[in-house]
């Protein structure tokens, strides 16, 4: 007896489990089914608003086919041509009546005022044309540029010697002080007398200035410094000799090609002075009242590369000490330039 009822209570907790897993199947087909009937919900809104965007990009590309062409028809259709105003007679209008009586700016720019030189191009009438003539100020009063008096012959000069300058075209050396404030309108002279010392030949009203000026930089004033004799003493006879028929030759050829009167008379007085002979071709105007103060030569406003000038800048180039005299150096720094060069 006990075995079929054990065989009964199997059977029916079998059945019992069987239907609590198809229950629990049927709630999952159930979640299953809403989860694919809210998706199908989502799908149907969405499509609904696309097909609602297609209808108005339809009917923006409707509107959009009939203004291109409206516009190709417009640009086919030949546009009426405008009547020519009749050319009014030339007559001046007030200045001041001018902006009231008749308009400057064309129709189609309203905007955009018109100059007097564009107006000319543009097909306006004579009588705007005399009203822009009246709006244009007058041309201002022509004032001739008055350039700076030279030197004459009877300025006191003075010679001034900068070391530390690197040799340069005189072109070159008169824009690069110009660049620096320089005045050289009262230096009727340049020269370099070596690879890094030049001499200016100063009226002495400007020397301190000068002086001043140059000083601010890199050159150094050489106040001790004479081109005419050999800086070292213990040079040989033979460089001596080379060296004054050099400074003579150069003097020569200066005094007889500058065309400044002061640096002639600077010259034939340095001639007279160091007993070289005057050429006959040289005016003797030694006698001029022309002060030149503590130098002894003038050098030429373009020296150019010689025998005479080379062997007399080997003697003497040499970089100036502190006090003024110099040691043997080769040494020279380039000329500074302003920003603005």
């Amino acid at each position: 007896d006990k075995q079929p009822k054990t065989q009964a209570t199997d059977d029916a907790a079998a059945a019992r489990a069987e239907a609590q897993a198809l229950r629990l199947q049927n709630s999952q087909q159930a979640a299953l089914i809403q989860q694919l009937q809210g998706e199908n919900s989502s799908l149907q809104q969405r499509l609904s608003e696309t097909q609602d965007r297609l209808l108005r990009h339809e009917d923006s590309l409707q509107s959009l086919q009939q203004a291109v062409q409206a516009l190709q028809a417009a640009q086919t259709a030949p546009a009426p041509a405008a009547p020519e105003p009749a050319p009014a007679p030339a007559q001046r209008v007030p200045r001041m009546q001018a902006a009231a009586v008749v308009p400057v700016l064309r129709p189609d720019s309203a905007d955009v005022p018109m100059t007097y030189a564009s107006a000319t191009r543009n097909g306006l009438t004579a009588e705007q044309m005399e009203v822009i003539k009246a709006m244009k100020p007058p041309p201002r009063p022509f004032r001739a540029r008055r350039d700076q008096q030279a030197s004459d012959s009877n300025t006191p000069t003075v010679r001034v010697y900068f070391g530390n300058m690197q040799s340069c075209p005189l072109g070159l050396l008169k824009t690069r002080l110009r660049a620096l404030r320089i005045r050289t309108s009262a230096i009727p002279n340049f020269a370099f007398v070596g690879k890094s010392i030049c001499e200016l030949l100063v009226e002495a009203s400007y020397k301190d200035e000068l002086i001043a000026k140059m000083e601010q930089f890199t050159f150094r004033h050489l106040p001790n410094y004479d081109p005419a004799v050999p800086q070292d003493p213990n040079v040989t006879e033979e460089v001596r000799v080379r060296l004054q028929e050099a400074y003579a030759a150069r003097l020569r050829k200066t005094a007889g090609t500058t065309t400044r009167p002061v640096v002639r008379q600077v010259f034939l007085q340095m001639m007279n002075a160091s007993n070289i002979p005057i050429p006959e071709d040289l005016a003797d105007n030694t006698t001029a009242t022309t002060l030149v103060q503590g130098t002894t030569e003038e050098m030429p406003l373009a020296p150019e590369a010689t025998a005479q000038s080379h062997a007399e800048d080997t003697a003497r180039d040499q970089q100036p000490t502190s006090d003024g005299n110099v040691t043997s150096s080769d040494a020279s720094a380039p000329i500074p330039t302003s920003s603005n060069e």
